[in-house]
């Protein structure tokens, strides 16, 4: 599986999504990929989701006494200073299309519009075979790369942000944070991140100087890699794509 979305990628499925004839599906897969990248979301997380005065208020989906998940819900405060008004705008049409929807009604409806959006990128040459296993559920692990080089990691700060009650969580299973981006549009409460199991944040801290002893770069390393970028990106989701417009393969 793909286990992230390049900033690239990002761009370019949604530029197909949103051009030529707009569906409902369509759009929304566009929303919830930029959305999901933002706030690191579950897909079946939406439909219970409030976003009250600047906090995104999330039901844990796999929220389970004293086993799994930081309380039975977690609080995401949008930061001004880095979430865009397109992020804003993606998030707000997300909450209001799957407020009280069933992922499973509505799932599949997104996952084809999303598989559409592969499709027409591969006839262009503009997508890699790993990046064609791309699913509405890599916006989260983009989202765990990014929080990993902008959040507290060693304290707690990115399980509270992805809603789990264990700190080695996203260490071993989610996004490599040498793909990380600077700048994450949300941070979790203090109340959220007290939640967080503290024993587990004692092995997170070992694991992390395990491999650092051991000279893991992909464990340990903050540095952002650097996106495969081309002169001729697509710019604006208005605009007409080119075939002629080409991404060598990461």
């Amino acid at each position: 599986m793909a286990k992230g979305v390049s900033k690239q990628l990002e761009i370019d499925l949604i530029t197909i999504l949103r051009s030529g004839k707009h569906g409902r599906f369509k759009c929304l897969a566009a929303d919830m990929l930029e959305a999901g990248i933002a706030t690191g979301l579950r897909p079946i997380e939406w439909k219970d989701a409030e976003l009250i005065d600047d906090v995104l208020h999330v039901t844990n989906a796999k929220f389970r006494p004293g086993i799994s998940g930081n309380g039975n819900k977690r609080e995401l405060i949008l930061v001004d200073d880095c979430i865009t008004s397109e992020q804003r705008a993606a998030i707000d049409r997300v909450l209001s299309a799957l407020n009280g929807v069933e992922w499973d009604v509505i799932g599949t409806h997104v996952r084809r519009a999303l598989r559409g959006a592969r499709n027409k990128l591969k006839k262009m040459s503009l997508i890699s075979g790993k990046e064609m296993r791309t699913r509405i559920y890599d916006a989260r692990h983009q989202f765990a790369a990014d929080a990993k080089i902008s959040l507290d990691y060693e304290g707690g700060e990115v399980a509270a942000a992805m809603g789990h009650r264990s700190a080695v969580t996203a260490h071993s299973a989610y996004g490599n944070r040498k793909k990380g981006r600077v700048g994450l549009p949300v941070k979790p409460s203090r109340i959220s991140v007290e939640n967080v199991d503290k024993p587990s944040l004692e092995r997170l801290s070992k694991s992390i100087g395990k491999a650092v002893s051991r000279g893991i770069d992909s464990a340990v390393d903050y540095s952002v890699e650097p996106l495969n970028h081309k002169a001729d990106r697509m710019q604006s989701t208005n605009k007409p794509i080119s075939p002629r417009t080409l991404r060598q393969e990461p």
